[in-house]
């Protein structure tokens, strides 16, 4: 996986920034893929391509793949946002589920709603809060980050535990060394 590529450059002391390029790609395919049923008929595939045509170009012609990749990562989050807030809508709209906290999409989804909506904004500002230099506050940003992302990889396996999905909880959890 792309974790275990990002470790072994790591220790090799090569930069692997440009892995996430591709790793958001991923998660974006994948994540569409959980949420087609949500979604109306057929998009999933087409969002997928579009996204990936979008986001690979980003790399090539205006975010290189030695940068972080703020827009594509901004787009990502803004789209999943979306996917999550449809599952609500029509959780809500139809009312069929009797045991909310059973439902294994329930998790999922408000897992990512909280991870991809703080990411968006913590991305999206990025680049205004960086260049300041306040140290203690780019910190603050960054733990903040870290609290959703443990917070959301907590939900997504517990969801697919309740599940019994066990091959969903592992892809997910291998995410966590990307």
């Amino acid at each position: 996986s792309i974790g275990i590529v990002a470790n072994i450059l790591s220790n090799y002391k090569i930069p692997n920034l440009f892995l996430l390029h591709f790793l958001t790609v991923i998660e974006f395919g994948l994540l569409t893929w959980i949420f087609r049923s949500y979604l109306p008929k057929n998009w999933a595939k087409w969002l997928i391509l579009i996204y990936t045509i979008a986001a690979l170009s980003n790399s090539i012609f205006r975010e290189r793949l030695v940068t972080f990749n703020i827009y594509a990562r901004s787009a990502e989050a803004f789209f999943v946002m979306i996917y999550a807030l449809l599952f609500f809508a029509r959780t809500l709209r139809e009312m069929k589920i009797k045991r909310l906290e059973r439902e294994p999409m329930f998790w999922i989804s408000c897992g990512t709603l909280i991870y991809y909506a703080a990411s968006f904004f913590i991305f999206i500002f990025l680049m205004d809060i960086l260049p300041y230099g306040d140290l203690w506050f780019t910190y603050s940003v960054a733990m903040l980050y870290l609290l959703l992302f443990y917070t959301y990889f907590i939900l997504l396996p517990y969801g697919s535990v309740r599940n019994r999905s066990i091959k969903f909880s592992i892809i997910f959890w291998d995410h966590r060394y990307g």
